[in-house]
């Protein structure tokens, strides 16, 4: 009975692994004609984005990968995707655990570098930072405060690239992470979320973040050091 059992759980093992092969072949396929149709590139990894950020979800961890990078111009700006991952090691011994978090990133390219501005779902975990003085900046609108938690190095900034209109937006849609940043590639509005880059999911990212860039006004980019309607966005 024994060696069924083996052979049973050999099979099912044998099986997770082709399946699992299958799923991702299938998955970049997908990619592969979504970037096609849109005349965009794909590489297997590039080395300049396993440090694309400062902060979250990058700099942790160890066996750092990048997949999947596609980019291209979206709306007439530079833009890119890949998946990311890293592995966590805890414990010792018999209690030693290896876990690995997988990423996907939208990003796309902007003609000056804005303010950090961070922008993300609320959930539990803030109401409970808040409760002990973390600063979650707030704008005029309850739903939008209900539904999502702010940080910013500069508030001021914060209420000039949040403002009302694009509130009002962002209160229509499923709450999502994304921040303005320097990355490796220089300054970009960014988004990440848990598991892998599908191209329907990263369509849908980057018409948000091109909705948050054309929405920014005329006076931040001016502050930016950047004149509206230059190079690096479309008139």
């Amino acid at each position: 009975m024994f060696p069924v059992l083996v052979v049973l759980f050999l099979a099912i093992a044998v099986g997770g692994i082709a399946l699992s092969v299958v799923a991702e072949r299938r998955r970049r396929e997908r990619l592969l004609v979504w970037s096609a149709e849109r005349r965009w590139d794909w590489q297997a990894t590039d080395r300049r984005l396993l440090e694309f950020l400062p902060g979250e979800p990058f700099g942790r961890g160890r066996s750092r990968r990048v997949g999947n990078v596609v980019h291209g111009a979206w709306e007439g700006r530079p833009a890119v995707g890949f998946d990311y991952r890293y592995k966590v090691t805890t414990g010792s011994g018999k209690n030693r655990r290896t876990r690995t978090y997988r990423f996907a990133l939208a990003a796309v390219h902007l003609p000056a570098p804005l303010p950090r501005v961070h922008v993300g779902p609320e959930n539990a975990f803030h109401r409970v930072a808040q409760a002990f003085g973390a600063d979650d900046i707030e704008v005029e609108s309850h739903e939008f405060n209900r539904r999502y938690t702010v940080e910013a190095d500069d508030r001021r900034a914060a209420f000039s690239i949040l403002h009302p209109r694009l509130v009002e937006t962002l209160t229509q849609v499923e709450p999502v992470e994304w921040r303005t940043d320097v990355s490796a590639l220089g300054p970009v509005v960014v988004s990440w979320w848990r598991g892998a880059l599908e191209a329907v999911e990263l369509q849908q990212r980057l018409i948000l973040l091109d909705t948050v860039v054309d929405s920014v006004p005329d006076y931040v980019w001016r502050d930016a050091g950047w004149e509206p309607g230059g190079p690096g966005r479309p008139a």
